[in-house]
């Protein structure tokens, strides 16, 4: 693993790039001849909300600059937002501050928690804010994680697992291999009975498990 993977294991990105200005010339000079990609935690539109958040004063200072000398040179960007109590209502600000640095995916995931918090919003709620944003910038562009085809219908494109393998090759938490892992069959994901109808089940992830509920209650058929 090259020394840029263990620093970004120990801190986030747009920390690293905030405080190392020979680094972003590194990386610009790296990707003027391969594929570079930063991946930046955008949890709001304002420090206020991103700060508290990330629990970090100053973060969102540090990720504005970060972001604003990498959209300077050769590198990709990709943020991820995952949709909250606090940042529910933003989702629009948060497009709108992030189309100013080009990103090349615009990512909004629902909250992955196994017990509700005070974070916590309802799958439908988060659904319905995602598909809000429809028009504010291009759906080859904005892209989600946690939401079937068949709740995005006209914005299918936006799936985010469409560009994920199918079954991932990795080391879990004790470091133990795991080859073909799919998380529908470790129980991370659950579908409906009827999935199977669906045109495009093969490639659907479902949704989170602890999202199936509200999921199953929303009346859903199977595309096709």
């Amino acid at each position: 693993m090259c020394v840029f993977c263990e620093i970004i294991k120990r801190k986030s990105s747009a920390h690293i790039v905030y405080e190392n200005a020979q680094l972003i010339s590194f990386l610009d000079s790296v990707a003027q001849d391969a594929e570079m990609c930063l991946s930046f935690s955008v949890h709001g539109h304002v420090a206020k909300i991103h700060d508290d958040l990330s629990g970090n004063a100053g973060a969102f200072k540090r990720l504005l600059n970060a972001m604003d000398g990498i959209s300077k040179t050769h590198c990709r960007i990709y943020t991820n937002t995952v949709i909250n109590a606090k940042n529910i209502m933003h989702l629009k600000d948060v497009v709108v501050l992030l189309c100013q640095y080009n990103p090349e995916i615009m990512q909004f995931s629902m909250m992955h928690l196994k017990e509700k918090s005070p974070l916590t919003v309802s799958f439908v709620d988060s659904v319905k804010a995602i598909k809000e944003l429809k028009g504010m910038v291009s759906l080859d562009i904005l892209k989600t994680e946690g939401v079937p085809y068949c709740l995005l219908y006209g914005m299918e494109q936006c799936v985010g697992e469409s560009a994920w393998p199918t079954t991932l090759d990795l080391y879990n938490k004790e470091n133990d291999y795991m080859n073909d892992f799919k998380q529908l069959d470790y129980g991370m994901r659950s579908k409906l009975e009827n999935c199977d109808k669906c045109i495009l089940n093969m490639i659907c992830m479902g949704v989170w498990t602890e999202h199936f509920e509200e999921f199953s209650g929303m009346g859903i058929r199977p595309i096709g």
